[in-house]
């Protein structure tokens, strides 16, 4: 129910501007001529760049879980690989030396020939 003794009716025309009719466009600066039209981004441009973001993503995760399973494989061969000295060690009366660095390993048998590893 609309008040008419509230908001009385009047021509807006009547009322004086105060802005121009027509104000001039703003200027465009530092946009190619290419993509004055443009803003944003599409639906479809936002969906392609998820994708690429989660396979990344993906690849990255199974990565970090394949050098997990590498690590754990090192460990195995070189316990195989001690057991298999101390074996040697104790049947063919050997001496056997494992020296572990910083990236790797080394399994050396004393020669007793030339007294050295």
């Amino acid at each position: 129910m609309a008040l008419p003794y509230l908001f009385p009716r009047f021509p807006y025309r009547c009322l004086p501007q105060r802005f121009p009719a027509s104000l001039p466009e703003p200027a465009r600066i530092g946009l190619p001529a290419g993509l004055l039209g443009e803003q944003g981004f599409s639906l479809v441009e936002v969906l392609v760049a998820l994708a690429l973001v989660g396979l990344l993503s993906a690849l990255a995760v199974l990565n970090f879980n394949r050098s997990g399973l590498n690590l754990a494989d090192a460990m195995e061969t070189l316990a195989g690989n001690i057991r298999l000295a101390r074996a040697n060690a104790v049947s063919r009366g050997a001496r056997y030396r494992v020296t572990l660095h910083s990236h790797s390993y080394s399994l050396q048998r004393y020669s007793d020939d030339h007294h050295s590893w």
